[in-house]
């Protein structure tokens, strides 16, 4: 069989034409006479339209993993914020901590905002962790 010549059961190619030319008359009845000659929705390629199964087979995830730290870090240092004076150092770490899987997450999905009051967060606790360990509070080294 040529190019031109398709077996049984197929429509005929349509007639090329040049890149940037007006379609022919002749063109755009042979491109609708393909269409009523061959009803059937053509095949897409293997694996285009499969629909995906669950999740993905990796566990735990990164987007687990993140969401689990966010629960766990954050979680722990409000609890630890107010717990006491105490207990109230501990904050710190656990919310810098924290601040990462925050911004990382906030920049991944777009949310400004968020990404934002992430950063304002990550200064406050970074304040704490230096009341903690003793250091001077760094806004009042800047802003004096």
């Amino acid at each position: 069989m040529s190019p031109q010549q398709p077996g049984p059961g197929v429509a005929p190619l349509a007639p090329r034409r040049a890149l940037g030319s007006v379609p022919s008359v002749a063109h755009l009845a042979a491109m609708s006479s393909l269409a009523e000659t061959n009803p059937e929705p053509t095949r897409p390629r293997q694996g285009a339209t499969e629909q995906r199964r669950g999740p993905s087979r990796k566990w735990p995830s990164r987007k687990a993993i993140s969401e689990t730290a966010i629960l766990g870090l954050t979680g722990t240092a409000i609890w630890l914020a107010n717990s006491g004076p105490a207990w109230a150092l501990w904050a710190g770490p656990f919310g810098l901590a924290s601040q990462y899987f925050w911004i990382r997450d906030t920049r991944r999905n777009r949310e400004w905002g968020k990404f934002w009051l992430s950063w304002w967060f990550a200064l406050a606790w970074f304040r704490a962790l230096c009341k903690l360990l003793g250091w001077p509070d760094p806004v009042a080294l800047v802003f004096g």
